[in-house]
């Protein structure tokens, strides 16, 4: 009688000790609305990526991933390929706006067959989500053919937190969707996640670090606990074209930190960490480029004749591409009295290295920029001479000029125009 009773309380104290799953369900299982995504079945190929809130999950180690399917008839996927990151972002800011970077892997294999209702796939590669930023989902689906008409259960979202890449004939690669179809979208699948706890000992990241008062010489980090019983924090930073960290310091115990001696207009990298007893967390990272001072403004009245690509200190310029703004002497816009054309140079767009005044076509958007310090209640004007090849049809501008007068911390869009609340001029094209 001993023995057997000894057996079942070894029964217990086993199953006591098992980890207890959890499952959390993003999105209203009665709603009414269906559509394609994460697959597009009407195309042959489709590359849906899609974020769900940290305040919609849970920390802990995802095992499995489910989707709530509105068809009748069932739909096969013969290879699907998930990915999962832990993000910073919370949308999607255009319909090409993918993460193509640090995507993890988690199910490659056996074909899923999706019937009305949830359908659940078990990841090959569990994927450890610690809450510090939001979850992305990228799913891959490269078919032979296409099912017109086989849609997912989604619920409507308040923002673009569904983009999807879809087309025939050649595959989509994750890391570069490229050519095809793309669109976002204000609705995402229903979605199901089987959590299992975190392992023992697990040392929680810090989540959502953002510079905040960023000034010339300074800016302060601003970050928060994942978890309550977190003591100290460490903090790094660099210039980001530079590879060597410096320690800030390793002993913060508040959730925010204030970098001083900075340089002015400079691009820094942060990361942040939990400092554990037996090892550190992940790093939580952000970027902020510092303000200018008074000595980095152009000087009011001011006057350039962009003839001297050696002494454009105070001009800032970007690339998409191989497009590039340069200062040199491919194109000239300096006349005499009489309008006749003299030496010099100009600021002009190329793709060839500033070789030639000339461009590739695409959808993109490169800024050429100085700052200024502007005085309350007092009268401003702008001039400038210009020039362009004509690129019209019917009545729209498709390439074109345009000036912007922006605060200084403005983040420039790389895939839209800045808003016209900031706009100088009109199409110049």
């Amino acid at each position: 009688m001993r023995k057997f009773l000894s057996l079942i309380v070894m029964a217990i104290a086993f199953a006591i000790q098992l980890p207890a799953q959890t499952t959390v369900t993003v999105g209203n299982e009665n709603s009414s609305t269906s559509d394609y995504g994460p697959i597009h079945s009407n195309w042959e190929k489709s590359f849906s990526e899609v974020i769900y809130l940290a305040s919609e999950l849970q920390p802990g180690v995802i095992t499995s991933i489910s989707y709530q399917y509105a068809a009748e008839s069932p739909l096969n996927d013969p290879s699907p390929i998930i990915y999962m990151a832990e993000v910073s972002r919370s949308s999607f800011a255009s319909p090409t706006d993918y993460v193509t970077n640090n995507l993890t892997q988690v199910y490659s294999g056996a074909a899923v067959t999706y019937n009305q209702g949830w359908v659940t796939i078990t990841l090959t590669t569990p994927f450890t989500y610690t809450g510090s930023g939001n979850l992305l989902v990228g799913y891959l689906s490269n078919r032979s053919g296409y099912t017109y008409g086989l849609y997912f259960t989604q619920t409507a979202t308040s923002d673009y937190m569904m983009v999807m890449n879809y087309r025939d004939g050649t595959d989509i690669s994750a890391s570069n969707p490229g050519d095809g179809h793309n669109d976002r979208y204000m609705k995402r699948p229903n979605t199901r996640f089987t959590f299992d706890p975190m392992p023992e000992g697990f040392c929680y990241p810090a989540a959502g670090a953002i510079a905040q008062d960023v000034l010339a010489d300074q800016a302060t980090i601003v970050w928060s606990r994942t978890d309550p019983s977190t003591a100290a924090f460490g903090l790094d930073y660099k210039l980001s074209s530079e590879e060597e960290w410096t320690t800030a310091s390793t002993s913060i115990t508040d959730t925010f930190y204030t970098l001083a001696g900075l340089n002015s207009l400079t691009n820094y990298d942060v990361r942040v960490y939990t400092i554990c007893s037996s090892n550190n967390s992940e790093y939580t990272t952000t970027s902020f480029f510092t303000n200018p001072t008074e000595d980095d403004c152009l000087s009011i009245p001011f006057s350039e004749s962009f003839d001297d690509s050696e002494n454009m200190t105070t001009w800032v310029t970007t690339a998409s591409g191989s497009n590039r703004w340069y200062i040199g002497t491919a194109e000239n816009c300096g006349t005499d009295e009489e309008g006749n054309p003299i030496a010099g140079g100009s600021l002009y767009v190329s793709s060839d290295n500033g070789t030639s005044a000339s461009y590739n076509h695409g959808t993109t958007n490169i800024y050429a920029y100085a700052y200024l310090s502007l005085q309350e209640n007092t009268r401003y004007g702008l001039q400038f001479d210009w020039k362009g090849g004509n690129d019209i049809s019917g009545t729209r501008i498709y390439d074109y000029l345009k000036v912007y007068l922006v605060p200084a911390d403005y983040e420039f869009p790389s895939n839209t125009s800045p808003e016209d609340m900031y706009a100088l001029s009109d199409r110049l094209g």
